[in-house]
């Protein structure tokens, strides 16, 4: 028996990189600046980013913490979180965002004016088709956006069953910029 897994169509991908526009555009008027801390999301988030002209404007960079002990050396997420919570869970994306954050407030020279907005985004979840648990299924994604006013925002998505790793990657990413364009518009 052949089974069609569902892909994500192509408002998805145009919605990523329009929210991605938008981003940019906003941060370039605030004068803010973005760091993002991507598990299951490999660096997607960051390419839908930096395809947006003049994005170095506002984006510090990102990093790709795939295994738990690179969380916890890169973004200073506790060991104990990580072996209590796992990798996948609510506490974890709360401190990568905040880690994001971090690492934006120890750049000298980073602000184009005094206490600029700073923006942390942070993934980590379940892409599949391997790795899924009871608590975490294939799909599930844990999101976090901090803010430099000490704001954190945490959202959990999960894919519909039976998406490929690509679309639950691409699913997540959208959710992810989704979170980022309406807490940036709150600011």
């Amino acid at each position: 028996m052949v089974r069609t897994v569902p892909s994500v169509n192509s408002y998805e991908v145009n919605h990523s990189q329009f929210l991605a526009r938008n981003i940019v555009a906003r941060l370039k008027t605030l004068g803010g600046w973005l760091s993002l801390a991507e598990s299951c999301t490999g660096g997607l988030i960051a390419h839908e980013i930096t395809q947006v002209p003049g994005s170095s404007g506002i984006f510090y960079g990102a990093s790709v913490v795939y295994h738990p002990n690179f969380k916890t050396q890169v973004l200073r997420v506790p060991k104990f979180i990580l072996h209590r919570r796992g990798p996948v869970s609510q506490e974890v994306a709360r401190k990568m965002a905040l880690g994001a954050i971090k690492l934006l407030q120890s750049t000298p020279g980073l602000s184009r004016r005094s206490n600029p907005p700073l923006f942390g985004l942070s993934t980590t979840g379940v892409a599949g088709p391997g790795g899924g648990s009871l608590l975490n299924p294939v799909g599930t994604c844990w999101m976090a956006m901090a803010m430099s006013t000490q704001e954190v925002w945490v959202k959990k998505v999960v894919a519909p069953p039976g998406f490929s790793r690509e679309a639950n990657k691409t699913i997540f990413a959208k959710e992810a910029l989704e979170m980022l364009h309406l807490g940036i518009e709150s600011y």
